[in-house]
C-alpha cells in the first residue's frame, strides 16, 4: 500500500484529479486538501503519515514551489508529482529545481497516475549539497576569515557550487568589509516565502565565484527567527548549491539546533591558545547539548605562525580532531588577513585554504587542472551586490 496525499489549490481539479486516483490500486489516501495547508498542519500531516508521495497542484502565483521545499526540507525521501489544470504554464526546469519528480497535465486517468508513481518511487533520493557550519571558540579568531577564503577555494580551485550563509546577523563584519551599503540580505531571505530562481538571485549577492547571503549592515528591530526559518533556508540552498557554508555566531543558540542536525561537518575555529581551546570545548559541547552529532565535530587552529601549541596538545584539550593549521599571512590579522588572503593567491595562507577546502568537499573533490590567470585573480573578479571586491579591498587599509 502506498500512501499519498493530494495537495491542491483549485477545488474542481482536485476532485478531478482525486477521481482518477480512486482508481489506482493500492494508493492510500488519508488526505485530500483544496488549499495548501498551514506549515504546522502541514509537518502533522507528513510526521503522522509519513507519505510516499505527495500529489501537488501547481498554482499560477508558485505557493506550490514553498510547499514543495517544505515537504522536501521535512521529509526529503518524500517524491512530489505535480499536476496542473487546463491553463497551467509550466516550466520543466523549474519544477525539476523545486523537486518535482514529475508534472502531469489533463487528462487524467488511472494508467497515467500508476506510471507517474512508479517512476517516482523507483529514482533515488534527491541529492542534497552539502552544509558545514563554522562555529567561532571567541570573538576575533578569524572564523570569518576561514569560511569566507573555504568558500572562494571551493568555487575557485574545485569548481563548486557555494554558497556561504553569514548567520551571525548583529556582529557580523563582512557588510563593512565589502562596503555593502544597501540591498538584500540573509534577513530578506529569511523572511521570504516566495523564492523562485528570480527572487533568490535577488537576494545573494556574488563574491569571488561563490554566492553569499550577507547579514545586514543595520539590524532593524525584531529579527527573531526561528528553526525552522533556517531549515526552510537551508532547504531552498540545498536544492541550488553543492555546498552551503554557515557562519555562525559566537555562542550556538536553540534556533540553530537544525543547523547542526543537518550539517555534514561542524567545525569550531580556535586560535592555538590554551584559553582558546578551552573556549572551543564548550563550544563543542553546547553544539552536542543542541543534537549535533559528535562524529562529526572537529576543529581548526587558525594564526598559527608563531605558535608552540600544536595539534596534538590541542586535540588533548578539544578532543575532537584538528583538520588544519592555519599561518598568518606574514603576520597579519583581522582584515588584513583577510585581504592579504583573499587576494594573494600564491600565500602558503591560501594553500592551507585549499586543503581544508579538499577535506570539506569530500572524496570525490579534484582540484581544477586549469588555473585562473593572474588578471582573473588579482582583478576584480567578483562583486558584493554590484560593488567590486577589489575596490572595496582598499576600504580595509
Amino acid at each position: 500500500m502506498i500512501t499519498a496525499f493530494i495537495i491542491g489549490s483549485t477545488p474542481r481539479t482536485v476532485d478531478y484529479f482525486h477521481r482518477a486516483c480512486l482508481g489506482v490500486r493500492g494508493l492510500s489516501l488519508p488526505h485530500v486538501l483544496d488549499e495548501p495547508p498551514a506549515l504546522h498542519q502541514l509537518l502533522r500531516m507528513m510526521s503522522t503519515h509519513r507519505p510516499l508521495i505527495v500529489f501537488l497542484e501547481l498554482d499560477p502565483l508558485g505557493r506550490s514551489y514553498q510547499t514543495a521545499v517544505d515537504i522536501l526540507v521535512s521529509h526529503p525521501g518524500t517524491k512530489i508529482i505535480g499536476f496542473a489544470g487546463e491553463r497551467a504554464d509550466v516550466s520543466p526546469a523549474e519544477v525539476a529545481e523545486f523537486g518535482f519528480s514529475a508534472v502531469l497535465e489533463p487528462p487524467f486517468d488511472e494508467r497515467k497516475l500508476l506510471v507517474a508513481a512508479q517512476k517516482a518511487l523507483q529514482t533515488g533520493a534527491r541529492a542534497a549539497g552539502r552544509v558545514t557550519v563554522f562555529q567561532g571558540a571567541a570573538g576575533g579568531v578569524g572564523t570569518t576569515t576561514t569560511a569566507v577564503n573555504v568558500a572562494a577555494s571551493l568555487a575557485e580551485d574545485f569548481g563548486r557550487k557555494v554558497l556561504y550563509l553569514d548567520c551571525d546577523l548583529r556582529s557580523s563584519p563582512l557588510s563593512y568589509w565589502f562596503d555593502l551599503v544597501s540591498g538584500a540580505s540573509i534577513v530578506e531571505a529569511l523572511e521570504s516565502i516566495q523564492t523562485d530562481d528570480r527572487a533568490w538571485m535577488g537576494m545573494v549577492s556574488e563574491a569571488r565565484g561563490f554566492d553569499g547571503l550577507l547579514a545586514p549592515r543595520l539590524m532593524a528591530s525584531g529579527g527573531t527567527f526561528t528553526g525552522w526559518d533556517f531549515l526552510r533556508l537551508l532547504g531552498h540552498a540545498a536544492i541550488r548549491y553543492d555546498h552551503v557554508l554557515v557562519d555562525l555566531p559566537v555562542s550556538p543558540r536553540s534556533e540553530f539546533e537544525v543547523v547542526f542536525e543537518r550539517a555534514t561537518a561542524k567545525i569550531v575555529v580556535a586560535n592555538p591558545e590554551t584559553v582558546s581551546a578551552a573556549l572551543a570545548r564548550r563550544r563543542l559541547d553546547e553544539m552536542q547539548a543542541l543534537g549535533a552529532d559528535g562524529a562529526s565535530l572537529a576543529a581548526v587552529l587558525n594564526r598559527t605562525g608563531n605558535s608552540r601549541m600544536r595539534t596534538p596538545e590541542a586535540e588533548a584539550i578539544l578532543k575532537v580532531p584538528v583538520l588544519a593549521e592555519l599561518p598568518d599571512h606574514d603576520g597579519a590579522q583581522g582584515e588584513l588577513s583577510l585581504k592579504a588572503a583573499f587576494f594573494g593567491r600564491r600565500s602558503k595562507q591560501l594553500k592551507a585554504y585549499r586543503d581544508l577546502a579538499r577535506m570539506l568537499g569530500g572524496e570525490d573533490s579534484q582540484e581544477r587542472t586549469e588555473r585562473p590567470n593572474e588578471e582573473r585573480v588579482n582583478g576584480a573578479a567578483g562583486s558584493v551586490s554590484g560593488i567590486s571586491l577589489q575596490d572595496s579591498s582598499a576600504n580595509l587599509l
